[in-house]
C-alpha cells in the first residue's frame, strides 16, 4: 500500500505537485479535511492549515515548506454588505476553512477592535448574514468578478455593491508580516520516503532569480477562458512557499494571539 500524501486542490498549492513520486498516493483535501485526515493518520504528510499544526501534537514541520502570502492573499476574502466592519453582526463561513476563520477572529479583536460576529456555516442562514468568508479558488473567482485586477488596486468599489476585505492584506497592515496559511507537516514517514518527498517538493520549488520556475506551468494548466494565464501568474507571484524569518515571526505571533483567544 502506498503512503498517502495530502494534496491541496487550490491553484495556489499546485506548484507542490508538478512532479510527483510514484511511491506515493496523492489525495485531495480542503484545509479542514486535510487537518482531520492528518490527525487520523490517513495521510502521512501534506500542507496542513496553520491552526491544525498548532493543535495536532504529532505534526512535525516538513523542512521549511509553507503557503504564505507576501501581502494580499487574493483568495481569502470577506465579502461584506456593510460599509463599516463595526456593522457586521453575522458572517457565513465556508466549511473548507480551518485557519482563515481564526484569522478573522484574531483581526476582529486585535486589529479592528470590534466584537467577534456570530459565525455560521448553515446555508439556510446565508441570506441573513451581513458578510461571507470564502477561500481558495472560489474566493479568487469571486474577487475577480468584483473588480480585483492585476492592473489596478486590489478592488474597484464601482464593480460591486459588496465591500471586499482581503484577510491576508489586513494581517500585513496590522503586523507588517506575511501570513502563513499552511505549513507542510509529516508524521511517521520512513527515512527513504521522507527524502524522496523532500527532493520532489524542492524540485518543484526551484528558483530562477526571484521567481519560481514552475509558476508558468501552473498558469498554463489552470487557465480557462475566464481565468487567463497572466492573471494566474499575477496571483501566484504573491505567494512564498519557503519559510524565512518573516514567516516564522508571523507564525509565532499568530499562535500567541490564537492561544489568547482560546483562553478568553
Amino acid at each position: 500500500m502506498k503512503t498517502k500524501i495530502g494534496k491541496m486542490p487550490y491553484i495556489n498549492s499546485d506548484i507542490f505537485y508538478i512532479h510527483r513520486e510514484d511511491c506515493f498516493e496523492y489525495v485531495n483535501y480542503t484545509p479542514r479535511q486535510m487537518g482531520l485526515a492528518f490527525e487520523e493518520g490517513v495521510i502521512k504528510a501534506g500542507p496542513i492549515a496553520t491552526v491544525d499544526f498548532f493543535r495536532i501534537n504529532k505534526a512535525k514541520l516538513f523542512e521549511d515548506l509553507c503557503v504564505s502570502t507576501k501581502e494580499s492573499a487574493k483568495s481569502v476574502l470577506l465579502f461584506s454588505k456593510k460599509c463599516k466592519l463595526q456593522e457586521i453582526t453575522k458572517v457565513f463561513i465556508t466549511n473548507q476553512t480551518s485557519t482563515s476563520v481564526n484569522l478573522l477572529k484574531v483581526l476582529s479583536k486585535y486589529y479592528w477592535k470590534i466584537p467577534n460576529p456570530l459565525l455560521t456555516e448553515n446555508r439556510m442562514e446565508y441570506d441573513d448574514c451581513d458578510a461571507f468568508l470564502f477561500i481558495g479558488d472560489e474566493a479568487l473567482n469571486m474577487g475577480l468578478s468584483r473588480g480585483m485586477s492585476p492592473t489596478q488596486l486590489p478592488f474597484s468599489p464601482n464593480k460591486s455593491s459588496l465591500k471586499v476585505i482581503d484577510l491576508g492584506l489586513e494581517w500585513f497592515k496590522y503586523t507588517s508580516l506575511p501570513f502563513v496559511f499552511a505549513v507542510w507537516a509529516y508524521d511517521d514517514i520512513p527515512k527513504e520516503e521522507y527524502q524522496r518527498l523532500k527532493d520532489s517538493l524542492y524540485h518543484n520549488l526551484r528558483f530562477d532569480g526571484d521567481r519560481y520556475i514552475n509558476i508558468p506551468i501552473v498558469s498554463q494548466r489552470r487557465s480557462t477562458d475566464y481565468l487567463k494565464e497572466s492573471t494566474i501568474t499575477w496571483y501566484l507571484n504573491g505567494f512564498n512557499y519557503r519559510m524565512s524569518k518573516s514567516e516564522n515571526d508571523s507564525i509565532n505571533l499568530f499562535e500567541q494571539l490564537y492561544n489568547n483567544l482560546q483562553n478568553d
